[in-house]
């Protein structure tokens, strides 16, 4: 079904990341240091914009149709919403987690690249016709023989490292400025972060990405990347601090919203080539947030 030019499930999903996005906004403005949350949460949408156009005009790895109601350049701005409520709300249950910075780079990365396991089967699947060519809210360049429902493995270790390196250059900027007693670099630091992301990113391209993709390396990357992540969260479980579901409960709210959402889509839509993704990330998501938010009720402040 059309809307105009516009097909009708694109157009929800643009109204659906707009109060992901906002639901973060209003959670950031009440944060003691609210105009660094605010700036975090924007410059992550800036950042992400330079690394997608990169994938699109640059390494030629998938592009995304324009028929949207909102663009960013040759990038769907709903995209780029979606991703920086997922960064955000796994950065405040980092906080929770009371991990060492460095560490974020595993562990929001491997929060984030969860929600992408079936974000991205149903987006990409989610096909009509233009001009009599079928089209995905994004498409892949590349005939991926071995992927994920679709997806290929790459894509799945560049966002852990994409989200990942972003936390992990905010949570520099901040110690430097506290260590240094530069006022100036604390204020500075999302700006930086969202600028300089491209540069770890561009690194790390050339050996995360790689249009003769093959199986078994990409999918190595791929587990390896997440295990750091996941070993990093079961040994350092004790630590976590109580969660204080008042004011943060954006924790469970957002990766619970996006998972309802692409249930509903994908099942909606009957894009069978979601299905199992869809049923196992679900059952694992309300396990793991159901047990996490026993956990932090039971634990004293």
């Amino acid at each position: 079904m059309m809307i105009g030019q516009y097909p009708l499930t694109w157009v929800i999903n643009d109204i659906f990341a707009i109060i992901l996005f906002f639901m973060c906004l209003f959670h950031a403005l009440r944060q003691k240091n609210y105009q660094n949350k605010v700036f975090e949460l924007i410059m992550f949408v800036f950042g992400a914009a330079i690394f997608e156009h990169v994938g699109v005009f640059i390494t030629h790895t998938y592009s995304y149709d324009q028929h949207r109601l909102m663009m960013a350049g040759a990038i769907p701005l709903a995209t780029l919403l979606i991703e920086a409520a997922i960064v955000y709300s796994s950065t405040v249950l980092f906080e929770y987690l009371n991990m060492k910075p460095w560490m974020s780079i595993w562990v929001v990365g491997f929060l984030s690249v969860f929600q992408d396991f079936s974000i991205d089967p149903v987006y990409v699947h989610d096909t009509y016709k233009f001009n009599g060519v079928l089209s995905g809210q994004w498409n892949w360049a590349f005939k991926y023989h071995n992927s994920f429902f679709g997806i290929p493995y790459q894509n799945f270790t560049g966002w852990i490292y994409m989200t990942g390196f972003y936390v992990a250059l905010l949570y520099l900027g901040y110690w430097l400025a506290k260590k240094y007693s530069k006022r100036w670099l604390q204020t500075a630091t999302p700006f930086l972060a969202g600028l300089l992301l491209i540069i770890p990113l561009l690194v790390f391209g050339m050996f995360l990405i790689d249009g003769n993709s093959k199986l078994i390396p990409e999918l190595t990357k791929l587990v390896i990347a997440c295990l750091i992540g996941i070993v990093l969260m079961i040994i350092n479980w004790k630590k976590m601090k109580p969660i204080n579901i008042k004011q943060d409960k954006i924790i469970f709210t957002i990766p619970l919203l996006l998972q309802l959402y692409n249930l509903i889509v994908g099942f909606g839509l009957q894009i069978k080539q979601a299905y199992i993704p869809l049923i196992v990330c679900t059952i694992i998501e309300i396990c793991y947030f159901g047990y996490l938010y026993r956990k932090g009720q039971n634990m004293k402040p």
